[in-house]
């Protein structure tokens, strides 16, 4: 099986300026002969957003024979809506409408602005086959006299993937929501999500089974974080705003919870939070669909937060680290633990360092000059 991939780049420095104009350029038979993948490797050389909405249709494809659209590691977003990075920011339609079977989007950042009608979902999935969305942003317009869906499900047949990615400002509209199952009779995994302001976070409408993990509904309407019309939705190790994380199937779940991000627009779990860090479950070994990445990219390990960004990351139990010096310099990293650590060195500093598990002791180096002093502090753990 062959790989066939080009470039797209709205600086037209590379194949082609946008994603429309790659996929109607490249439409065609994937399953024929020995079968290819298609892949469109997305970049953005000097910051400029890809503004022409794609629509995904005119190919044929298979379990085997997928069309990819990736902005790789190195040139995605880092975790928050970042307008030096590659994105999808259509005026008034879709970022990406997929009528095609097979279909994965990968570190895309997908956003819309100025509606004239409802619907203007950003990822529309019609296909009969598979669909996977992972560590992505999903932007809406915000704008309440207009529902807009960030991923919409439209096929008995579908099947929906979807993981470590931030969905937010859907709005307020009763018909907003972050994610929408509206026809699908299948099995759909949505795992480590952070879905923030948004009428509804997470609802099955037709009568196949959502399975939610490690998702964080923040900011949803009155018993709207997670809903179920008909079907099956199971939430397990799940949090929201409201009360509506534990009304369904499954175990472990958190209700009426206040959520700390690092700031307005940056959904990353504040070192403080109470809400969500530490409450999540490894999906790393899950039989059916394994992560074990966040939004940024990064390794899971340690314990587990619920969400799309993994912040704990110490094996065994978490941890308080503060480092506090006489001379009026104070770093904090807050966790949860009962294991304190003092050192005490002959230059008259003092560096307390509390933990919930017992690191080997760490090690000081200082460099000392008359204006200048260098510390390090290495160990198990990091800063």
């Amino acid at each position: 099986m062959a790989t066939l991939s080009h470039t797209v780049d709205p600086d037209l420095t590379a194949d082609y300026a946008s994603n429309s104009a790659l996929e109607a350029a490249q439409q065609q038979d994937l399953t024929d002969g020995g079968g290819d993948e298609y892949i469109a490797v997305i970049i953005s050389s000097s910051g400029t957003a890809d503004t022409i909405a794609c629509s995904v249709d005119g190919w044929t494809t298979g379990p085997e024979n997928d069309i990819t659209f990736i902005v790789s590691q190195a040139n995605r977003h880092d975790g928050k809506w970042n307008t030096a990075k590659p994105r999808q920011y259509v005026e008034d339609g879709r970022a990406f409408n997929i009528s095609e079977d097979y279909v994965n989007i990968i570190g895309c950042q997908c956003a819309n602005h100025t509606p004239t009608a409802n619907a203007r979902n950003l990822i529309r999935y019609e296909g009969a086959g598979k669909i996977v969305v992972e560590n992505c942003i999903i932007k809406g317009h915000d704008n309440d006299a207009y529902y807009v869906r960030g991923i919409s499900i439209i096929n008995i047949a579908a099947q929906l993937f979807v993981s470590n990615c931030v969905i937010y400002d859907m709005g307020q509209n009763v018909g907003s929501k972050g994610i929408h199952v509206q026809d699908g009779q299948q099995t759909s995994y949505v795992y480590d999500l952070t879905i923030v302001n948004c009428y509804t976070g997470v609802e099955n409408d037709d009568t196949g089974t959502i399975i939610c993990t490690n998702v964080l509904v923040d900011g949803s309407a009155a018993g709207q974080g997670f809903e179920q019309d008909v079907g099956t939705l199971i939430v397990n190790y799940s949090a929201s705003s409201d009360d509506s994380a534990d009304d369904w199937t499954g175990n472990n779940n958190r209700i009426n919870q206040n959520f700390t991000f690092l700031g307005a627009e940056d959904f990353h779990l504040d070192p403080t939070d109470a809400g969500a860090k530490t409450f999540g479950t490894d999906l790393s070994g899950d039989g059916n669909y394994p992560i074990s990445i966040d939004v940024d990219g990064n390794t899971r390990s340690g314990i587990f937060d619920i969400g799309a960004h993994n912040i704990s990351t110490v094996v065994g139990t978490d941890y308080t680290r503060t480092i506090s010096d006489s001379v009026g310099i104070m770093d904090i990293l807050s966790r949860v633990g009962n294991f304190f650590r003092s050192i005490t060195d002959i230059l008259g500093i003092t560096d307390n360092v509390v933990t919930g598990i017992s690191p080997p002791a760490p090690t000081i180096e200082r460099i000392t000059a008359s204006t200048k002093m260098t510390k390090r502090i290495t160990g198990s753990s990091e800063l």
